[in-house]
């Protein structure tokens, strides 16, 4: 004869099995909207300067990597001071 609780342990690894997939793709999916926010926020700053700064291609992508670089190079100063 079976307990109440021996029925509730039984029943435990599958409650968890389904709480992991569902983190799991709750995870997958910020990764996922963090890595589209990343792509495309370069992408609309490049065209926006492009805009703002009446030049072509050229001039918006080689300011997005100048500024990109600058800030490494500041991250890193900092950290080695730090």
């Amino acid at each position: 004869m079976t307990t109440n609780h021996e029925r509730q342990n039984h029943r435990a690894p599958h409650k968890r099995n389904s709480t992991l997939v569902t983190n799991c793709l709750l995870l997958g999916m910020a990764l996922l909207s963090s890595g589209v926010a990343g792509f495309v926020n370069p992408i609309l700053w490049q065209h926006s300067l492009k805009v703002f700064l009446g030049g072509g291609e050229m001039t918006s992508s080689t300011l997005i990597v100048v500024v990109l670089m600058a800030g490494l190079g500041a991250g890193s100063l900092w950290m080695v001071s730090w």
